[in-house]
């Protein structure tokens, strides 16, 4: 089994995305947000059954090198995100994610631990696309959902995203800047 350095990114679900950056921002002294462009390739799915509208928006941030995504959703959604919201209205912390260069075999990994995929699908950019995994262990109280995100540039699986990569999606037309 594969030990992990570091949680990559923390991912808070908000009612607001611009009350969401003023107050993470200033919680996690983010200056610069970015906007990854991603659109839904394929199916995207919720416990098992496909959908198309994932009705969410994000902004990721950096506090050193741990990512700060920010996740709003839109109404008459069901996801993930969404009933996280019903149950939390003021939003809060959502997933940890770990960013893996192998989500096949890190999905089998968590399933060994008694997890199970939740939603998970496929996005891309111009250039990039990331394909993604959140899951939960049901019924142990664990609290928390476990990410794992496996991005790739073209053919190349890349260890994750960065700072630095958000900045190159600018010059690339994968990422906007939002602040």
């Amino acid at each position: 089994m594969k030990k992990y350095k570091m949680v990559n990114q923390l991912g808070f679900v908000v009612p607001n995305m611009e009350e969401g950056m003023d107050k993470y921002g200033a919680v996690y002294n983010i200056k610069k947000w970015y906007r990854p462009v991603n659109e839904p390739q394929g199916e995207l799915y919720f416990e098992g059954k496909p959908f198309t509208d994932p009705g969410y928006d994000m902004a990721i941030g950096y506090c050193g090198k741990t990512e700060i995504e920010l996740i709003t959703v839109g109404p008459g959604i069901d996801n993930i995100y969404s009933r996280f919201l019903k149950l939390n209205p003021a939003g809060g912390l959502h997933h940890i994610s770990f960013f893996v260069k192998d989500l096949d075999k890190w999905i089998e990994e968590y399933k060994k631990k008694g997890f199970e995929v939740t939603q998970n699908g496929l996005v891309n950019g111009t250039h990039s696309k990331c394909r993604f995994a959140y899951m939960t262990r049901p019924g142990d109280g664990f609290g928390c959902i476990v990410e794992g995100a496996e991005q790739r540039l073209g053919k190349m699986r890349l260890g994750g995203r960065t700072a630095f990569s958000l900045w190159l999606g600018l010059k690339t037309k994968d990422t906007e800047r939002l602040r």
